[in-house]
C-alpha cells in the first residue's frame, strides 16, 4: 500500500450494525465510524444473519450506503458446541472473501458467530489482521465472564447453543407466525449470561472447552495487532494471554456534532435516573433495583427508567419485577439506536453498574455530551472517562448500598448535581474522526510489517536456492 492509496479494509462483525438483535453500543460506534471513513479508507463488511430455515453458509453480496457487504445466514443453534468457535463453513466463506477482494487488512471486530481460524487463514494469505477485544468472550463462552470473576464454575447449558428438534420447530414457528420480528436477542446476549445457564440438564463437556482454549492460544500468534478501548479490560483479563507489544489502545469516539451547549435549567422534582443496555445480572441490574427499593423506603423521590430487551427476556424481567418494591421503577423495553438522544434527554443521570470490567464508553459519552451525570464503578473504561472529564461519579463497588448512597447524596446536594451537569467544554471527548485516523495508522502499521515479512520470506527463499545450488555444484 503506497502513501497515495486509500486502504481497503475488511471489517468482520457479529451482526449487521443496523439490524442487530440487541441494542449494541459497539454497533452504534461502528455506525459512527462508517459515517466518517470515506476520505480515509474504503471498507467492506462481513457479518452473519440468523435464520431458522437457511440455506446456511452461502455467501451473499449487497451494496448499501456505498459500502460492499458480504453476509451469510447462520442457524440460531448449531449441530455441536464446537461449531460456535471452530466453524469450517464460516472459514471457507472468509477465505473466499479475502481471495476475491484486494484488501490491505482485515479488522475482526468480533469472532463471535465466526471462527477462531480466521487469523491463520488471513496470515497464510498474506493479509494482516487486527482483532478488537471488547468483552470476555475470548476467555470463556459466557460472554461476560473474565478469569478473575466470581462464579467461574457456572456450567454452560448445552441447549442454549446446540439445536434440538424441539428448538428448531419452535424457532421456525416463531419466524412464520410471530406478530413481531424475531430479533435474536437471546442468541446475541441472553445465552451468554450466567442467568440463562442455571440448572442445565446437559452441559458442555470440559474437553470441548479445553479444545477452545487451545485454539485461542494457537490463534494469537497470527494476529498482527490487538485493539482494546482502554487498558482496563486488558489489565483485568488479558495481560497474561496477549503480548503487550501487539496491543493498541484506541478509545471509542463520537461525532463532535453531538455535543449540545444547552441553556441553564433547574430540576424541580426528584432526579430521574436511567439504565440503557442489557437487562442481565452481569450488568448490575439486580443491585440497581434493590438500591431503588431502599431509596423508596427512605422516602426519596427518585425514579429509575430501565431500557433493555423485555420481550425476548421475559424470565429475567419477571424476576427483576418480583424483586422491585418501588413503583417509580419503570421498564420501558428495548430502545432503538436512533432514539438514544431522546431517551437521554428524558433523564438526569445514567447509571452503568457493570459487574465486569466493561471497556465501552459510547453511551457514557453520548450522555455527557447532553449534560447528563454518569455513574459507573471503578475498574471500567467509563470510570476512566469520568475521572478525565469530572462529569460523573465513580462507585467504589457495585452494591445496592453504594448505589443508594450515591443517588441519595445527589438528591440532597443539588449544587453538585448542577456542577456535574454543567455546559460541556469543547475537546473533552475523543471524536469519531480521530478514531478513523488512529485506526488508519494502525492498519498502515500492520501492513508495513506484513510487507517486511513477505520481503524476508522472499530473501530467505533466494538464499535457500543459492545454498542448494552451491551444494549441488560441490557434489
Amino acid at each position: 500500500m503506497s502513501s497515495l492509496q486509500i486502504p481497503h479494509i475488511l471489517l468482520v462483525l457479529d451482526a449487521s450494525p443496523e439490524d442487530s438483535g440487541a441494542f449494541s453500543f459497539f454497533h452504534a460506534w461502528v455506525l459512527d465510524l462508517l459515517s466518517e471513513t470515506a476520505s480515509s479508507y474504503r471498507v467492506s463488511l462481513f457479518y452473519p444473519r440468523y435464520s431458522s430455515s437457511g440455506p446456511f453458509y452461502r455467501l451473499h453480496r449487497e451494496k448499501k450506503d456505498d459500502i460492499e457487504r458480504f453476509f451469510t445466514l447462520i442457524p440460531y443453534r448449531y449441530p455441536s458446541f464446537a461449531e460456535t468457535f471452530s466453524n469450517s463453513a464460516m472459514e471457507a466463506l472468509f477465505s473466499d472473501i479475502i481471495k476475491e477482494g484486494a484488501f490491505d487488512a482485515a479488522h475482526l471486530f468480533f469472532l463471535r458467530n465466526h471462527s477462531l481460524g480466521y487469523p491463520a487463514i488471513a496470515y497464510h494469505a498474506g493479509l494482516p489482521v487486527v482483532l478488537t477485544v471488547s468483552d470476555g468472550w475470548l476467555l470463556h463462552p459466557l460472554r461476560y465472564l473474565c478469569k478473575d470473576a466470581t462464579g467461574a464454575a457456572v456450567p454452560i447449558k448445552l441447549s442454549n447453543f446446540v439445536a434440538t428438534p424441539f428448538s428448531l420447530f419452535l424457532r421456525t414457528f416463531e419466524e412464520q407466525f410471530a406478530r413481531r420480528p424475531i430479533r435474536g436477542w437471546f442468541e446475541e446476549v441472553g445465552r451468554y449470561s450466567r442467568f440463562y445457564n442455571k440448572t442445565p440438564l446437559s452441559t458442555v463437556d470440559e474437553e470441548i472447552l479445553e479444545e477452545r482454549r487451545s485454539l485461542i492460544a494457537d490463534m494469537i500468534p497470527y494476529v498482527s495487532a490487538f485493539h482494546f478501548f482502554s487498558p482496563t479490560l486488558y489489565n483485568a483479563c488479558y495481560r497474561e494471554m496477549i503480548p503487550s507489544d501487539r496491543v493498541s489502545f484506541i478509545p471509542q469516539g463520537m461525532p463532535v456534532s453531538r455535543v449540545i451547549d444547552s441553556r441553564p435549567f433547574e430540576i424541580q422534582r426528584g432526579l430521574a435516573f436511567g439504565f440503557v443496555g442489557d437487562l442481565v445480572p452481569e450488568e448490575g441490574v439486580v443491585e440497581l433495583v434493590e438500591a431503588c427499593n431502599d431509596l423508596h423506603e427512605r422516602g426519596f423521590p427518585s425514579t429509575l427508567h430501565l431500557y433493555g430487551e423485555t420481550s425476548d427476556n421475559v424470565v429475567l424481567v419477571r424476576h427483576l419485577k418480583s424483586l422491585c418494591r418501588n413503583p417509580d421503577v419503570i421498564f420501558h423495553g428495548a430502545v432503538d439506536l436512533r432514539r438514544v438522544g431522546p431517551v437521554l434527554d428524558a433523564i438526569d443521570a445514567i447509571i452503568v453498574p457493570s459487574l465486569w470490567p466493561r471497556s465501552e464508553t459510547w453511551l457514557a459519552m453520548q450522555a455527557m455530551a447532553r449534560r447528563k451525570i454518569v455513574i459507573a464503578p471503578v475498574n471500567t473504561a467509563v470510570a476512566d472517562l469520568i475521572k478525565k472529564t469530572r462529569r460523573g461519579i465513580v462507585l467504589k463497588q457495585v452494591t445496592a448500598d453504594e448505589i443508594a448512597r450515591t443517588v441519595a447524596d445527589l438528591e440532597i446536594d443539588r449544587k453538585r448535581v448542577y456542577y456535574l451537569m454543567r455546559v460541556v467544554e469543547g475537546g473533552q471527548f475523543v471524536s469519531s474522526s480521530s478514531n478513523v485516523r488512529d485506526l488508519k495508522a494502525l492498519y498502515e502499521s500492520v501492513s508495513r510489517k506484513e510487507r517486511r515479512r513477505d520481503d524476508e520470506t522472499t530473501l530467505s527463499r533466494r538464499l535457500m536456492r543459492k545454498r542448494t545450488a552451491r551444494s549441488r555444484r560441490k557434489s
